[in-house]
């Protein structure tokens, strides 16, 4: 068993703590901000109605399972989640159950918050080791730290949102091929692992799930016919091209109802606003995709206002998150990447929900790992002249956004 105290054992610690500490505050100071609900103590808000449901099953359940009480429980929240049971191709009931069953079990509503804090102290893990296989030690570092004390990685992972658990999953994901692909040899448990986690973004992010599914494999394959074209490893691209067609058959459905959803609407100016400048709803809106990126990665921000919300506090102080997108955005110009397959491949993914998702700040979070990632690889490898670049335009961006928001 190994005892040694890394770095990056300690800057897993310190991730956990802070959360720790954060939560404390979060209910200690329920008189003054809402403490049920990132955004709102209301099921408007779907952090608040998964962990609100979960409470009210825990004391009205009959049996650990009990479908008939999970269904009456969310329709009296105007969440109709269970009567997609039946269908698990348009369903996205995981975390709904996760919730239930954890509260049931615990009877402790902070209990949920306290496996979100977990999840997300592993997700920095495999930040950590994804970055450090690709880009060093050093750039390893930062991307962990980044993670572990910016204010909107702590506090929002303090909540019940599912995000944190599709942050999981997404970067076991990746970390796993990355160290394949590394010829790192993998255990039978971390296969294991990778099928469940497979498995739970198909439940729990829909149609997003199966194009992250295709990036991923995508990555792999590409690279190892890259260095080597067989037959072998022909036809196993064909079996995996095949399974992802399936999966795209199955889930086709949802697929369309989230397009029509977030891109394909048909949206009033009203409704848009501002919104107009970043929203990418037609091929020739593709100008607006840089505009779009910095956007994504910043959001949600505010600089005006009071305060009556734990989202109100992250808006104030996601003006940290300006270095991010500065050094993100850098990253494209590197001619010189050290994978530019996973560089392209998972800034793809994160360009299509930045497309489909630019408004929705609780989807963009499950990501934000990504441009982080870029970030550090290109601040790690950056000479004194572009590290001094990134700080200025770092300072010029933040100056833009207190004048615009």
């Amino acid at each position: 068993m190994d005892v040694r105290i890394t770095e990056k054992k300690i800057i897993l610690y310190e991730a956990f703590l802070i959360r720790i500490i954060v939560l404390m505050c979060i209910v200690l100071l329920a008189d003054i901000l809402p403490a049920y609900g990132f955004i709102g103590n209301t099921p408007l808000y779907d952090d608040f109605r998964y962990e609100e449901g979960a409470v009210l099953y825990s004391k009205k359940a009959d049996s650990l399972i009990d479908v008939k009480t999970f269904t009456k429980v969310y329709e009296s929240m105007d969440d109709r989640v269970g009567y997609h049971l039946d269908n698990p191709f348009t369903g996205v009931y995981l975390w709904y159950w996760i919730a239930c069953i954890l509260i049931y079990i615990t009877k402790w509503r902070w209990s949920l918050r306290l496996l979100n804090i977990i999840f997300m102290t592993f997700t920095i893990k495999y930040v950590y080791e994804i970055t450090e296989y690709t880009y060093g030690n050093r750039a390893a570092k930062i991307a962990a730290k980044a993670m572990a004390f910016l204010p909107y990685l702590v506090i929002f992972s303090c909540f019940s949102y599912k995000e944190c658990l599709v942050s999981f999953c997404t970067f076991y994901m990746w970390r796993y091929i990355v160290k394949r692909k590394h010829n790192v040899i993998c255990k039978n448990r971390e296969t294991l692992q990778l099928i469940v986690c497979i498995f739970a973004m198909l439940f729990v992010r829909s149609g997003l799930s199966v194009i992250l599914i295709v990036t991923v494999f995508g990555y792999y394959y590409l690279d190892r016919l890259k260095n080597k074209i067989s037959f072998q490893n022909i036809m196993l691209m064909l079996l995996v091209a095949l399974l992802i067609l399936l999966l795209l058959y199955k889930f086709r459905n949802i697929i369309i109802y989230k397009y029509m959803a977030y891109i394909g609407g048909d949206f009033s100016d009203e409704v848009l606003k501002g919104g107009r400048l970043v929203m990418i709803r037609r091929p020739q809106d593709i100008w607006k995709l840089p505009i779009a990126f910095v956007f994504a990665i910043l959001n949600p921000i505010r600089t005006g206002g009071a305060i009556q919300s734990w989202s109100n506090v992250v808006g104030w102080l996601n003006i940290t998150l300006c270095p991010i997108a500065v050094g993100a955005s850098l990253s494209f110009l590197k001619v010189h990447k050290p994978d530019k397959i996973q560089f392209w491949i998972m800034m793809g993914y994160y360009f299509i929900s930045v497309i489909s998702s630019i408004f929705i700040f609780r989807q963009l979070f499950s990501l934000l790992p990504i441009p982080i990632m870029s970030f550090a690889g290109y601040y790690a490898q950056s000479d004194f002249t572009r590290k001094k670049l990134v700080i200025m335009l770092s300072f010029f961006l933040t100056v833009m956004v207190l004048v615009a928001f």
